[in-house]
């Protein structure tokens, strides 16, 4: 999840979630020096955990800034901000569905925040 969409928070970090069972199928996309480790002069293996996913290079300042906007999305309430989020998107596609020439195209039992049409 990127930092700076619904959290609101910096851009250029982000985190990911991966279920343990699959870690082991997810190939990273570049290697780095936290994921993976020398093995030999011409071979080195991939690290078995989420390790494999993170690289040298660090945003510091970017993290600490997505902490920020983490800690203020819990202080509003994940439900509240959804209800919110949930409200706005709504309106959005009423009003959108409503203009000559424009097609709404979000599909899904439950829509998200990201309003999708084409005119």
């Amino acid at each position: 999840m990127t930092s700076r969409k619904f959290l609101r928070g910096p851009r250029g970090v982000g985190f990911l979630w991966v279920r343990d069972s699959l870690i082991g199928e997810l190939e990273p996309p570049f290697i780095d020096l936290h994921a993976a480790r020398w093995v030999a002069e011409d071979a080195y293996e991939v690290e078995p955990t989420a390790r494999r996913f993170e690289n040298w290079e660090s945003n510091v300042a970017g993290k600490l800034g997505m902490g920020a906007a983490i800690d203020y999305a819990l202080t509003v309430g994940i439900d509240e901000g959804w209800k919110r989020l949930s409200a706005l998107a709504a309106d959005l596609r009423s009003r959108l569905a409503g203009l000559p020439g424009l097609d709404v195209s979000d599909t899904g039992r439950v829509k998200g925040g990201i309003v999708t049409f084409g005119v």
